[in-house]
């Protein structure tokens, strides 16, 4: 086996010259396997994977490019950038899982680059900064929002970078450096308010500027080149926003398009006038258990060491970590609308500061007094442990099959590869080659989350899918019936554009009726529920999709 790495003197280091450059191969590597491997698995089943790529698929059905649309309605919860980033993947690769996911990988694996070239600026050496990309990388809330066809992957990827370009602009000394960077600032930031409203300029902007703030406070004196700079390239940021409302109130209104997208769907849902979402203030608080497993506690000692780091040397690395993600955290806090999916921007923060701790303790630039908890004592017995619930692990899996009766050949040879990965691991910890054990670890992640990968899709398939649903409703539409959507859901009217290609029309009972008295036999129908419709129409099948309940139906002869 090719060793990556390497352990002497009680620390690890790159066995080569370029370390930089071989580090950001390995990430790379690593990254592709980890996020685009069997990306299409599993189908869709929440409402808003269904309903982005519903509106993605509108625009390539469509040709228009200025308002997103759910089934025709105008859809303004959001900006479109991530609409059209998943648009230009159906053009090139057809409206599929896998093309509405493209989008979301391609953000993880820049946002885990961006990681690695962010720690390196912040003055951390190629191993911590690798430490810190590879635990964004295999952190689970970030893995799955990789995975997933919704917009918070790319904002959370544009964040990062918008921050990462502002620290690069501040600390830059020629102009010509500071400008550039404040551009990639610029337009990192504007991408992100168009991705997801001014959440994109709150974020980045609130670690940046209490940054600046913090930092001319230790200085005691005012950084002007600095607050003009984050000033220009929050203006510049703003123009796409400014161009799109433009075009969308010319196409809508100001009622049903720009005062939708400023006040209702931004100020509104901060301020509380939203009713979905809503928790209260200390919502993240009773949540820091849950967030970022299983590094949270290298999150915490990151922030005590780091903290300690600037109290004692005023390091302003170290503060702008601690702003990253202590500030955008109060910022969240705050707002009235919580959901657990809104802490992802800051997943970046908490990953430069757990990955920075533990490429430090690694190489031995934090020491422990008991040589019981000595790093390459504790390395060792945290090895051995991952191997044998590897190895445990993967036998369960590879005779699940066989009781369960579970229709996933991958899961054998998946569970074979890391079976022999843990074993190899194992050996190699034995042997103290500690070098070529990190590597062996390295290869059984993205094998162990493509198994994960894997028994979350059987799990779908076995509650129910809305593909299956759709495509037997599509057949059944083949000898020229039109559907119509009797008050339907807002996750059926995505289902019915993305999986039947086009819009469908939607109507009240009585709308439908009066429709199949002017073309007797012409429609069949697709409900919510059965209960309720009984008496006028005749069921000709029912799906059910995990929680929801879909019936096909067609009017009864006698009441027309």
């Amino acid at each position: 086996m090719y060793n990556i790495f390497s352990f002497e003197a009680g620390k690890f280091e790159l066995n080569a010259p370029g370390s930089t450059r071989r580090y950001l191969a390995v990430l790379l590597l690593f990254s592709a396997l980890l996020y685009l491997g069997n990306l299409a698995q599993p189908e869709f089943t929440g409402s808003d994977e269904v309903r982005v790529g519903a509106i993605g698929a509108e625009f390539v059905l469509d040709h228009q490019w200025v308002a997103p649309r759910l089934n025709g309605e105008p859809f303004l919860e959001m900006p479109p950038l991530f609409y059209w980033a998943e648009a230009l993947s159906f053009k090139l690769f057809g409206i599929d899982n896998l093309a509405a996911r493209l989008p979301s990988a391609l953000a993880a694996i820049w946002a885990v680059v961006v990681c690695f070239l962010f720690a390196g600026k912040l003055g951390f050496k190629p191993f911590t900064a690798f430490c810190a990309a590879l635990v964004l990388a295999v952190a689970p809330q970030f893995w799955g929002s990789g995975r997933s066809a919704t917009v918070d992957m790319l904002l959370a990827s544009l964040t990062l970078t918008a921050v990462f370009g502002y620290y690069c602009s501040a600390v830059a000394s020629p102009w010509r450096q500071k400008i550039g960077w404040m551009l990639v600032f610029a337009l990192a930031t504007g991408g992100a308010i168009m991705t997801k409203g001014m959440i994109g300029l709150a974020i980045p902007g609130a670690a940046v500027g209490s940054w600046l703030c913090c930092d001319n406070l230790i200085r005691r004196r005012p950084t002007w080149g600095n607050w003009l700079l984050m000033f220009s390239g929050v203006m510049l940021a703003l123009l796409p926003l400014a161009l799109w409302i433009y075009y969308l109130n010319r196409e809508l209104g100001w009622e049903h398009g720009g005062k939708v997208v400023l006040i209702t769907n931004n100020f509104d849902r901060f301020a509380g006038n939203h009713q979905d979402h809503r928790e209260s203030w200390f919502y993240y608080l009773r949540k820091l258990g849950e967030i970022f497993q299983p590094w949270q506690v290298f999150v915490w000692a990151g922030v005590f060491w780091f903290g300690r780091k600037f109290y004692r040397d005023r390091n302003r690395a170290a503060l702008m970590l601690l702003c990253y993600l202590l500030f955008p955290l109060l910022l969240l806090n705050i707002a009235s609308v919580k959901r657990m999916v809104y802490l992802l921007p800051t997943n970046p923060a908490m990953a430069l500061l757990a990955g920075g701790f533990i490429g430090l303790l690694l190489q031995g630039e934090i020491t422990w007094k008991n040589r019981v908890l000595a790093p390459g004592r504790v390395l060792y017995w945290l090895g051995f442990g991952l191997g044998a619930v590897a190895a445990v692990a993967a036998t369960v899996v590879m005779v699940l099959p066989r009781f369960l009766t579970l229709r996933t050949p991958e899961l054998q040879p998946l569970g074979f590869c890391a079976l022999l990965l843990a074993i190899l691991l194992m050996w190699l910890l034995r042997q103290r080659q500690f070098g070529r054990a990190a590597t062996t670890v390295l290869l059984l992640f993205p094998v162990a989350f493509l198994l994960i990968n894997t028994l979350r899709a059987e799990r779908v398939r076995s509650r129910g899918i809305f593909r299956t649903a759709f495509t037997r409703i599509a057949a059944d539409l083949a000898d020229g019936k039109e559907l119509l959507l009797i008050n339907p859901m807002e996750r059926t009217r995505g289902c019915a554009v993305y999986f039947l290609h086009r819009r469908v029309t939607v109507c009240t009972p009585e709308e439908a009726l009066e429709l199949q008295a002017g073309n007797p036999g012409r429609y069949l129908l697709l409900l919510n529920a059965e209960e309720d419709f009984r008496s006028r129409f005749r069921i000709i099948r029912t799906y059910q999709c995990r929680k929801d309940r879909f019936t096909l139906a067609e009017i009864w002869e006698k009441k027309l």
